[in-house]
């Protein structure tokens, strides 16, 4: 019974770290004073190595309006990613991406610029494409 309880208290310690570390992920990323970043050929050279903007095949990322992949068949090297929008400042980066496959969705990617390099922070699935980086923040404090 006691044990029972110490898990009940744990699960909760770690859910509330869990929303306090995703509100500090966002501290640097006010949305405001995000720029909104409409290509993927203009985010940082770290950034796009990051995202596999790099690779020539499935594996990489189409940039925004451009043909990928949205299924899970693949027939040629189409990339089955596709970069959607961004965010940026000078200390934080959040990205959107088309990710194809059975399982379509939107992941949204949190990078936070740490010395001399981005470091990913977290990723979250979104249910819809976002339109604007206002939507896209308000879409990772949820």
């Amino acid at each position: 019974m006691q044990m029972h309880h110490f898990a009940a208290a744990a699960v909760l310690a770690l859910g509330a770290a869990s929303v306090i570390a995703q509100a500090a992920d966002l501290e640097a990323c006010p949305g405001p004073k995000l720029a909104e970043v409409k290509s993927v050929a203009m985010l940082a050279p770290d950034l796009r190595a990051q995202l596999g903007s790099d690779r020539a095949d499935h594996t990489g990322i189409a940039d925004r309006g451009e043909k990928f992949n949205a299924t899970d068949v693949i027939l040629d090297e189409t990339p089955k990613r596709r970069f959607v929008l961004a965010g940026v400042s000078d200390k934080c980066a959040v990205v959107a991406i088309e990710r194809g496959g059975r399982g379509y969705f939107v992941e949204m990617r949190v990078f936070a610029y740490a010395g001399s390099a981005w470091k990913e922070l977290r990723r979250k699935a979104l249910r819809e494409v976002p339109n604007s980086v206002q939507e896209l923040v308000a879409y990772a404090g949820k």
